[in-house]
C-alpha cells in the first residue's frame, strides 16, 4: 500500500491519495482522495478584522478546489475559518456531488451556508472506545474481481476535553486496501459514499520520495500489536492534529482503536512544529509545535512527521497583537527530536512488556516541511 500527500498551501492544507500501491492494471481499487482544511483564497476571518484577519503570505498551488479532481471525501477538522473556509469551498459548483465529514460546528456552519444542493455533509462523531458507531467505516470496493474483500478506510473525530478555545483536537485516518483473504470483521458506523470521478494529475512542483516504511526500523509504542493482531495486514494510519491534542485524550483512541489494529506506529502525523501562544485570556496555547508532537511520538512512534499550520501568515487585530511564536529550522527540529527519542530508547531498550517482547525498538521520526506543490510518497514494505 501507498500513500501520497501532497501540500496545497503553505499552511495546513493538504490532499492524501491511498491506493494498493500496485500497478494501475493490477491494482485492486483505484486510489482514495482526502482533501483535508481547504483554504486556498482570500482572508480568514474571525468575527471582524479588528479582532482578528489572516492572509496567506505564499500563494497556494491552486487558487479554486474546481482545479483538482473532486476528491472522495473532503474533511474538516474545525469550524475556525482558516479550517473551515467558505470562500473556498463555495468554488465548488452548488451542484457538486462532494462528500464533507465535519467536526459537528462546521457542520453546522456549512450547512447554514444552503449552499450545496447535492453534497453528502456529515457531522463526525466524537470518538468513544465504548461505542463503536463513533468511528466512521468508508468501504473500499475492489475493481479487480481477484481481490474478492473490500478494505476500508476509518475516519475518527478525538476531542480534547475542557479545551474552550475548540482548536485542539485530532482526526485519524486509517487505509487498508482490498486483499485475497478475508480481514476480521470490525463494528462502526458504516458510511456509503458514491464514487468520485476518476483522477486527473494536478500541478506539482516537485517530489519528497520516502524510503520504503519498515516496521523493522521504526520505533513502537507501548502499544504494540499481539502476535495474532500481527496477523493482519497491516494499515496505513495518519494523524492529523495541526494544533495539537493533549496525551491523554487520545490515549484512548490508540489503545483501542489504532493498536488492535495493528496500525501503530503511525504511519504519518501531521502537527505543528512551530510554537505559538497567547496570553491565558486569549485562549492561552495555539499550537504547541515541537515539544506537543514529541511526546505524542515518544509515546505512539510515527515514521514521518509533516509539519503543518507553521506557514509565516500575515496575521492582523488585537485577538493576534500579543501572539508569541518560536518558530524552528528543519534541520533544528530534527536534531532536537532524534535527541529525545534517543534518550527514550536508551531508558525503555531494556523495558519488557508483560508478554516478554521489548515494548520499544531504536528508530527515528523523519521530520519533513512541504513547500505548495510538493508531494510526499510512501510505501509500505
Amino acid at each position: 500500500m501507498s500513500l501520497s500527500v501532497q501540500h496545497l498551501n503553505a499552511d495546513t492544507t493538504f490532499l492524501l491519495s491511498f491506493s494498493s500501491g500496485q500497478e494501475a492494471l493490477r491494482s485492486p481499487c483505484r486510489p482514495f482522495t482526502v482533501l483535508v482544511d481547504p483554504w486556498l483564497t482570500g482572508s480568514s476571518l474571525i468575527w471582524t478584522a479588528r479582532f482578528s484577519i489572516s492572509n496567506h503570505t505564499c500563494e497556494s498551488v491552486v487558487s479554486s478546489l474546481r482545479d483538482i479532481p473532486l476528491p472522495d471525501v473532503i474533511l474538516i477538522s474545525q469550524d475556525k475559518t482558516d479550517h473551515c473556509h467558505e470562500q473556498t469551498l463555495k468554488t465548488l459548483p452548488p451542484d457538486s456531488p462532494v462528500k464533507i465529514l465535519a467536526v459537528p460546528a462546521a457542520a453546522k456552519k456549512i450547512k447554514s451556508w444552503k449552499y450545496f444542493t447535492r453534497a453528502i455533509i456529515k457531522s463526525l462523531p466524537v470518538y468513544n472506545p465504548r461505542n463503536p458507531d463513533s468511528v466512521i467505516r468508508i468501504p473500499v470496493r475492489p475493481t479487480n474481481p481477484a481481490f474478492g474483500h473490500p478494505g476500508e478506510i476509518t475516519i475518527s473525530f478525538v476531542q480534547q476535553r475542557m479545551d474552550m478555545t475548540g482548536l485542539h483536537n485530532a482526526l485519524g485516518i486509517t487505509y487498508l486496501a482490498p486483499c485475497t483473504n478475508s480481514v476480521a470483521s470490525l463494528t462502526g458506523e458504516t458510511v456509503q459514499l458514491p464514487l468520485s470521478p476518476p483522477l486527473t494529475p494536478i500541478k506539482m512542483t516537485s517530489q519528497v520520495s520516502a524510503e520504503k516504511l519498515s516496521d523493522s526500523s521504526s520505533r513502537t509504542g507501548p502499544y504494540s500489536p499481539t502476535s495474532h493482531q500481527s496477523s493482519f495486514p497491516k494499515p496505513l494510519s495518519v494523524l492529523y492534529a495541526p494544533h495539537g491534542i493533549g496525551l491523554p485524550c487520545l490515549t484512548p483512541f490508540m489503545k483501542h482503536h489504532l493498536a488492535p489494529m495493528n496500525a501503530l506506529p503511525l504511519t504519518l502525523l501531521l502537527h505543528s512544529i512551530d510554537i505559538a501562544q497567547n496570553p491565558w485570556y486569549l485562549g492561552g496555547m495555539v499550537a504547541p509545535g515541537l515539544p506537543g508532537g514529541t511526546q505524542l511520538v515518544k509515546a505512539f512512534g510515527a515514521k514521518y512527521w509533516l509539519s503543518a499550520h507553521d506557514e509565516a501568515k500575515d496575521n492582523q487585530g488585537w485577538a493576534v497583537a500579543m501572539l508569541k511564536s518560536r518558530r524552528y529550522t528543519l534541520e533544528e527540529a530534527q536534531i532536537l527530536l532524534d535527541d529525545d527519542l534517543e534518550k527514550v530508547d536508551e531508558l525503555r531498550k531494556t523495558s519488557i512488556s508483560m508478554d516478554g517482547r521489548a515494548r520499544y525498538r531504536p528508530g527515528s521520526t523523519r521530520l519533513i516541511n512541504l513547500s505548495p506543490g510538493e508531494q510526499l510518497n510512501m510505501t509500505a514494505a
